[in-house]
């Protein structure tokens, strides 16, 4: 009788063993899942341009490389410009931005259009300075453009998407030169 009991007892622990072990792979697959199916946005390249006296104009193409759409799809950007030699930190990074924003960014696009690449266009308020205009033909000044993706995947996740690139040494025509830091391509909030 006791030995049934300790049998039975047993028998018990281990489905309760394995009923957990289940449960953990249910959710790992889930998780698996969600994140195989889920909007992944990039940006391609910035164009954009700088002249004296005008305000900074900056163009990012951007795609959305999932497998599903991007709802509630906005950026946000903006920029700095910055010493060549500045060691470019996350403090760096204004944090007024200018806002554009897009309902449903579909999947397998370039943009909200099949087959074609989404360019919002940022113009920046302040003008660009004519001493560092003229300086940075010398290599002193890097303009940097920093922005934020934020959407929802259709599971009802909120992820966020950072981009930076720059405007100065060594290449100061467009397309940008993207930054070591600031570019994720995967977040949650």
């Amino acid at each position: 009788m006791w030995g049934n009991l300790g049998i039975q007892f047993l028998l018990l622990l281990a489905v309760i063993i394995y009923a957990c072990i289940t449960h953990r792979q249910w959710k790992t697959q889930i998780r698996s899942m969600q994140i195989d199916n889920r909007p992944w946005i990039a940006e391609e390249y910035v164009d954009g341009y700088i002249v004296p006296d005008k305000p900074f104009w900056d163009q990012p193409a951007l795609m959305n490389l999932g497998k599903t759409p991007a709802l509630k799809f906005k950026i946000k950007a903006s920029y700095k410009v910055l010493p060549s030699d500045h060691p470019i930190t996350c403090k760096d990074i204004d944090e007024r931005m200018s806002e554009r924003d897009v309902a449903i960014f579909e999947p397998g696009t370039f943009n909200p259009k099949p087959m074609a690449t989404w360019r919002p266009e940022f113009h920046f308020r302040d003008p660009v300075n004519r001493k560092m205009w003229e300086e940075r033909s010398t290599g002193h000044w890097r303009f940097y453009h920093f922005e934020e993706a934020t959407y929802d995947d259709v599971f009802g996740r909120h992820l966020y998407t950072h981009f930076c690139a720059f405007y100065g040494p060594p290449n100061f025509a467009p397309p940008a030169t993207h930054c070591d830091i600031y570019n994720d391509t995967f977040s949650e909030k």
